[in-house]
Parts: structure tokens; C-alpha cells; sequence
């Protein structure tokens, strides 16, 4: 029934986890930076005492972190160290400056920023299928020494 070796359907299978647990991880930051986003200061004051979110940098980039959302949403392939540094904006109380008061504010615009930049300028998937031998897609010309495009090449000599 099956035309794969064992070995080669567990490393497929292993490759289909590791593939559906960062789609997880990357939809779960997703919804925390919308959710940040969306946050208010507590009405009770007990409960703002505790609330360690920093409400006047989540107003200020409010918008921004709303566009990195939709960005690492609509991106293809996010790059794995990106959303690393995504986890830290959101959950590292020292490093980040979202939660960091002692943390100057621009900080958090330019972390911001090169986020989202850096997510912009991330490579799109490939569109042309991979050659049978896993390499990639081919780097060879179509039309090589002048040939036009859409030539047939099959006959000329390399």
C-alpha cells in the first residue's frame, strides 16, 4: 500500500509536527500582540497594580503592534529569529521595551520598526517546485548567450 520506506514517512512525519507547531506558535503570538493592542488600563485599582503592562507605551504603539500582527500573518515563511524577538517584546519583563520602564520609549518604536521592516523584506515562498533532487529550484538560465526567451535551447551547444 505504501511506496515509501518507513524511515523516510517518520521523517515526514516529523517534519509535518515541527511544521504545525510553529504555525501554532506563530498564530499564538499573533493573537497576544492583538490582544495587547486591545488592552485597557483595569478600572479596580488593586487589579492595575498588578497588571504589568506599561498602558501609556501600549497606547502610544498601539497601531504598530496591530500592523506587526497582520505582517507575521500574511508573511509566508517567518523567519524563526524574528518571531523569537517577537516572544521577547511580549514576554520578556528585562529585555523588553514594552514592560521595561527603565527601557527609553524610542526603543520600543525602533524595536518595532525593525520588526516589521525585517518582515517586509523577507524572501516570498517559491513558486517554481523544486527539482527532483532537493536542490531547489534550478539557477540556470533559460535563455542562455542571448537566446529570446521562449527559444528552444534543447540544440544548442554549452
Amino acid at each position: 500500500m505504501y511506496t515509501q520506506a518507513p524511515a523516510q514517512m517518520e521523517g515526514m512525519a516529523a517534519a509535518l509536527i515541527r511544521h504545525t507547531r510553529a504555525a501554532r506558535r506563530r498564530r499564538r503570538l499573533i493573537r497576544r500582540l492583538r490582544r495587547l493592542a486591545a488592552a485597557t488600563p483595569a478600572r479596580d485599582p488593586l487589579r492595575r497594580r498588578a497588571d504589568p503592562w506599561l498602558h501609556e507605551r501600549l497606547a502610544a504603539v498601539r497601531v504598530d503592534l496591530i500592523a506587526l500582527a497582520d505582517t507575521l500573518e500574511h508573511v509566508a515563511p517567518a523567519d524563526p529569529l524574528i518571531l523569537r524577538e517577537v516572544q521577547t517584546l511580549v514576554a520578556d519583563g528585562c529585555a523588553s521595551p514594552l514592560l521595561n520602564s527603565e527601557l527609553h520609549v524610542s526603543e520600543l518604536h525602533a524595536t518595532l520598526y525593525y520588526m516589521r521592516s525585517r518582515l517586509d523584506a523577507s524572501p516570498a515562498p517559491p513558486s517554481v517546485r523544486p527539482s527532483a533532487r532537493g536542490s531547489g529550484p534550478s539557477t540556470r538560465p533559460s535563455a542562455p548567450w542571448g537566446a529570446p526567451p521562449g527559444s528552444d535551447t534543447r540544440f544548442l551547444r554549452r
